[in-house]
């Protein structure tokens, strides 16, 4: 892995109402791991939902959300680090002053491609504007199977 690898401008997604912008990718670390900072505004809602392939930690860098894993329930601020394992349900809504974190993915590669099949380019380095929302309920569904994930 390169010690430095800035993300090409490219390589950021509007994403469920987030910026998501690749930091490390898997291949940069044989797929042992994936860094995606996740820019989300003030009361997103991201659903119960459940990976199968992945673990999933939340790195909170600024602002902050309520995050529900498993049976727990967690008010997190700047500098608290969440685990989700895969096969549990979690989700999370984010605090009024919004939330910048970093999502790891272990592996990396499955999460990546989801992003990608889900998400659009962005053009910026901001939350993307209104008109851009997920996929029709009926591709995503097919893109949440083919990537072992699932509403909870």
């Amino acid at each position: 892995m390169n010690q430095h690898t800035p993300p090409p401008p490219t390589d950021r997604w509007w994403w469920f109402g987030e910026l998501a912008t690749h930091r490390v990718r898997a291949t940069q670390t044989n797929d042992a791991l994936s860094i995606v900072e996740i820019l989300a505004p003030p009361g997103l809602s991201v659903p119960p939902h459940i990976h199968d392939r992945e673990d999933e930690v939340f790195v909170i860098l600024e602002g902050g959300g309520t995050f529900r894993v498993g049976d727990r329930t967690v008010d997190a601020k700047p500098g608290d680090v969440l685990l989700g394992p895969r096969g549990v349900v979690h989700d999370y809504t984010v605090g009024p002053e919004g939330c910048r974190m970093l999502f790891i993915f272990t592996p990396g590669r499955n999460m990546e491609s989801f992003i990608a099949e889900s998400g659009v380019p962005a053009s910026a380095d901001t939350l993307p504007p209104a008109e851009i929302g997920p996929p029709e309920a009926e591709q995503l569904a097919g893109i949440l199977q083919e990537h072992g994930l699932a509403f909870a």
